[in-house]
């Protein structure tokens, strides 16, 4: 993942900037060599990242990158929501993520892709957890040499889970 996009409400609907969506929370996308620790090869995972957004409103949209991957990114199930205090989702802020009407998509090599719009109210400042089950095998994944949140693989499709179960693994790098 390499943004949450947001909507203010308050520019919905007034000229000259109605519908405007803003980056609240990006990694730049790199390639995965020498001078950026990659992330192993794995496959049946799901990529949690809990990421603080700069601004809230009410509507997100996430953009997930392949621009570095080799092979087409199959994304099998996506999740977001509001994280809790204690790392967990916040009861009644989960909310399925979908691609051009689906749950599934897959990202080509060279690409991201972005979400639908999500109707989640998240205030200044918030966390969110994001959650990819990816059911193919990845084995270059663009990502970004400096972690600055935290990021876990677990085991199958862990995406709708309220919080982390004794199997997930850290990520030492942002995927």
């Amino acid at each position: 993942m390499d943004g949450v996009i947001n909507t203010p409400s308050d520019l919905e609907g007034s000229a000259p900037h109605a519908g405007a969506w803003v980056r609240t929370w990006g990694a730049s996308p790199q390639a995965p060599d020498n001078s950026v620790s990659c992330v192993e090869p794995f496959e049946n995972a799901t990529l949690r990242q809990i990421v603080r957004v700069t601004g809230g409103k009410h509507r997100v949209r996430i953009r997930v990158s392949n621009e570095y991957g080799t092979a087409p990114l199959t994304i099998g199930a996506a999740r977001v929501a509001v994280t809790d205090t204690d790392d967990k989702i916040q009861h009644g802020s989960d909310h399925t993520v979908t691609f051009s009407g689906r749950p599934t998509a897959t990202v080509p090599a060279g690409a991201p892709i972005l979400s639908d719009p999500i109707g989640l109210r998240t205030a200044a400042l918030s966390r969110l957890t994001i959650s990819l089950y990816l059911p193919g095998r990845v084995d270059t994944a663009t990502c970004h040499g400096t972690f600055h949140t935290l990021g876990w693989i677990v085991p199958g499709d862990a995406t709708a889970l309220v919080s982390l179960p004794a199997d997930a693994s850290p990520c030492r790098r942002r995927p």
